[in-house]
């Protein structure tokens, strides 16, 4: 009886194992859809001329440092354009040492959450910053 009960928790565990692996595969897409990277460089992306190198990859993650030098637009930006579509993105704000003491919490509806006292609520948070701009709105 005890082997019988011991059969399912391994399978968990192998599939467990075997999904994990799956996850973390960036370089192949659903069917229907589109993969924007590719873990390994920018092909099929912008990168702003006179950047600098400060869009890079950095172990299969798009990485900025936000000191680029290019002369005007320093956005990193897809080079076919999309119509309708739904993005599915795995995300991540790297740490940073700098920390902005006075940011206020704002709403769904984009309103600053307030106190009992009407007062609006302002928090500490990391200082990074990003952000996914489709093209032709405003930023």
């Amino acid at each position: 009886m005890m082997i019988l009960l011991r059969m399912p928790f391994i399978f968990a565990c192998i599939l467990l194992i075997t999904a994990t692996g799956a996850f973390g595969q960036i370089n192949a897409a659903p069917e229907g859809y589109t993969l924007l990277f590719n873990g390994a460089d920018f092909t099929n992306w912008h990168v702003p001329e006179g950047d600098g190198g400060h869009w890079r990859i950095v172990d299969g993650v798009i990485d900025y440092d936000a000191l680029s030098e290019a002369a005007e637009d320093k956005s990193l930006w897809t080079e076919k354009e999309y119509g309708d579509f739904e993005l599915h993105v795995d995300w991540r704000i790297k740490e940073t040492p700098f920390i902005n003491p006075n940011v206020p919490i704002v709403k769904p509806d984009g309103s600053h959450k307030k106190d009992a006292n009407g007062r609006e609520i302002r928090i500490s948070v990391p200082d990074s910053d990003s952000g996914i701009y489709v093209r032709g709105t405003s930023k």
